[in-house]
């Protein structure tokens, strides 16, 4: 049957307007993938035990004042947010205050310091010059013991959740060490349940974000499964070993990933919006300005800044729009000194 001059119009009028929405949507979505990494600020660190050098730091956090705490090869250095040095603690041991193979912490509300201390199966509290407050946890599977803790982060209400990887489990405490919850026990593969999970975050609203083997699952503070996203793989959004994890103040979502084989070239941080929408990446294997080797620990700053702690080169590398100032000279810097243990 012949068409109209009517019915042609309309379905011109139907193709132009399909043809629009669905170049809507691309550039919406286009838009959205496309957001320009942020450039490189400054860095710091160099192999040493010095004050101000690392020997692998393995995680970075932030407190409300801005001040930067790092872990590294048993001990804990606190910075300005440009890198000057304040202060260190730590040494080799099981005593107070002393750590085995501490590998990541966190702060809380008052300016707290929590440290996994993982080779001692427990969690360090310190104020913010390091001096020891209180401990909990042991070695075994019941509620409050652990087996290779790996991450901590504390909620805006001091909770403070503990990624207990060899239980494969997440657990809940409050600011003293007194248990709450725990979840994530059982079959992996099952969303909500783990294997090997690794690091843990939360965001402004208390939402927690944990890596996973090859994705990030998303919980509710009672830990109740939100959401998941990402797989095996080099691609946009996918992840070779996704391992620190961090939320910045508009709830996007920046996940540090390596490659385990020496001659990847896959070290770079991934940046998603809270409901796992690809956003941004950057980096690559190497030394150079913007190049990671096995980037562990990842922060975001109150200015917006991105701290990472680039555990291979010996660093801390800053990303971001806000510009910083010229680090202290050494000679310039006055600084508390406590005794490190070897």
């Amino acid at each position: 049957m012949k068409q109209t001059g009517p019915m042609i119009r309309y379905w011109h009028a139907v193709t132009l307007l399909t043809l629009f929405v669905a170049l809507w949507i691309a550039l919406v979505s286009g838009a959205q993938a496309a957001e320009t990494p942020p450039p490189f600020v400054t860095s710091w660190g160099s192999l040493g035990n010095n004050p101000g050098q690392f020997a692998y730091p393995y995680d970075v956090a932030v407190d409300t004042q801005g001040n930067l705490y790092v872990v590294s090869w048993n001990q804990v250095q606190k910075f300005t947010p440009i890198g000057d040095f304040l202060v260190r603690w730590g040494g080799v041991g099981g005593t107070d205050g002393l750590f085995q193979r501490p590998s990541a912490v966190a702060i809380d509300s008052d300016g707290n310091v929590y440290v996994v201390d993982t080779g001692n199966a427990r969690i360090q509290k310190f104020d913010t010059n390091g001096q020891f407050l209180l401990k909990w946890g042991d070695e075994g599977g019941k509620d409050g013991e652990f087996q290779n803790p790996s991450g901590i982060a504390i909620d805006a209400n001091d909770h403070v959740y503990v990624v207990d990887q060899g239980n494969n489990r997440i657990q809940k405490f409050d600011s003293e060490g007194v248990f709450l919850h725990k979840w994530g026990e059982g079959e992996y593969g099952v969303d909500g349940k783990f294997w090997q999970p690794q690091r843990i975050a939360v965001d402004g609203e208390g939402n927690v974000y944990i890596t996973d083997r090859d994705r990030i699952e998303k919980f509710d503070g009672e830990g109740n499964f939100l959401a998941a996203w990402g797989s095996l793989g080099s691609g946009e959004g996918q992840f070779s070993v996704p391992w620190a994890i961090a939320v910045d103040s508009a709830d996007n979502v920046y996940v540090t990933d390596w490659g385990i084989a020496a001659q990847t070239t896959q070290q770079r941080v991934l940046k998603f919006s809270r409901d796992g929408v690809f956003l941004t990446q950057w980096g690559v294997r190497g030394d150079n300005t913007g190049q990671f080797d096995s980037a562990y620990g990842v922060v975001v700053h109150p200015n917006g800044n991105i701290y990472v702690a680039d555990t291979g080169n010996h660093r801390i590398q800053v990303f971001g729009d806000q510009p910083l100032p010229t680090p202290t000279p050494n000679s310039e810097r006055t600084v508390y000194l406590p005794s490190v243990e070897k």
